[in-house]
């Protein structure tokens, strides 16, 4: 019985995309607080008698930049920190060291994982600020968190994938040719499972 071969993963880079992920998010946070801070007291400031610098628009276009750099700053924080999960997550190097009720069998079809690995959106009736410090989990890191209880949330991998579908659950790659028995075997050990 071969199995799949695993996905080729770089912990090394996903440690280094995971910082570079924490590092934009405070640049871009910080620069978004600055930029809100200094367009609210622009009017006392360049209207005060010692003032010299630029006219008013011309701080206001400046700050706006830097909230909107701040912004983008954010939003590839969240995207990076993201696939450096992906590199970071943790297999399964065989559905046999599953012990029996351990684990929640997350089964879907293998077309969902680009879907189901997108950051999932915040609440909508929360505040802005909510939205902006959002974790950036996926659906599936979600999923995760939600049935954390019942066990560690396993899936299983898509045969050849370069890296795995997801971040939330851990992967397994089963035999490609017997992988019917395997999966049974699976759902009958599992303590719960969500499809």
């Amino acid at each position: 019985m071969e199995n799949a071969p695993f996905p080729a993963q770089r912990k090394p880079l996903g440690w280094a995309l995971r910082i570079t992920g924490w590092i934009l998010r405070i640049a871009g946070g910080l620069a978004v607080v600055v930029g809100v801070q200094r367009l609210r007291t622009i009017g006392a400031t360049t209207n005060a008698p010692y003032y010299h610098g630029p006219p008013w628009y011309v701080e206001m276009l400046i700050y706006l930049g830097v909230m909107l750099a701040g912004s983008v700053a954010f939003t590839v924080s969240l995207l990076t920190g993201r696939r450096a999960r992906v590199h970071t997550t943790r297999l399964v190097p065989s559905a046999a060291s599953l012990a029996p009720g351990s684990y929640v069998l997350y089964l879907r079809p293998f077309t969902q994982d680009l879907s189901s690995s997108g950051i999932a959106p915040g609440k909508e009736n929360g505040s802005p600020i909510r939205t902006v410090l959002r974790s950036g989990r996926t659906y599936e890191e979600r999923l995760g968190r939600m049935f954390h209880r019942f066990g560690r949330l396993v899936a299983i991998g898509r045969p050849g994938e370069p890296l795995p579908g997801g971040s939330g659950a851990r992967r397994t790659y089963l035999p490609l040719d017997d992988w019917k028995d395997s999966v049974g075997e699976l759902i009958d050990n599992a303590r719960l499972i969500i499809l």
